[in-house]
């Protein structure tokens, strides 16, 4: 059962996110890691599909990055690097996520 699989892994202190179907996402030394066909809010360009995780050189360092293509643009590319700031990357949450958020806020409103 997911809702029991989500309560452990939130009573552990552990990540956890959703699109569609439950998917559970992994933490590495406090930071999150996402991956192939995820869909992720990137800073700077919206709503993205992950596509690929690959290694890349540019320049003079080769490093891990996530492949992203922009819904809104499915003709660009962005290299994400895996080991950049998390701030940068999110999750999309989810309808059941958003709409008691939606209704705890009316509520005090009200």
């Amino acid at each position: 059962n997911k809702n029991n699989d989500y309560a452990q892994f939130a009573a552990a202190g552990q990540g956890f996110g959703c699109f569609a179907d439950c998917v559970f996402i992994l933490k590495v030394g406090g930071k999150i890691m996402f991956a192939v066909n995820d869909i992720v809010m990137y800073k700077q360009s919206g709503i993205c599909k992950i596509l690929d995780i690959c290694e890349k050189k540019f320049g003079k360092e080769t490093r891990q990055y996530y492949v992203l293509c922009p819904q809104d643009d499915p003709n660009t590319t962005i290299y994400c690097p895996i080991d950049a700031p998390s701030d940068k990357m999110r999750y999309l949450l989810t309808k059941d996520e958003v709409v008691p958020f939606i209704v705890g806020r009316l509520d005090k409103k009200i």
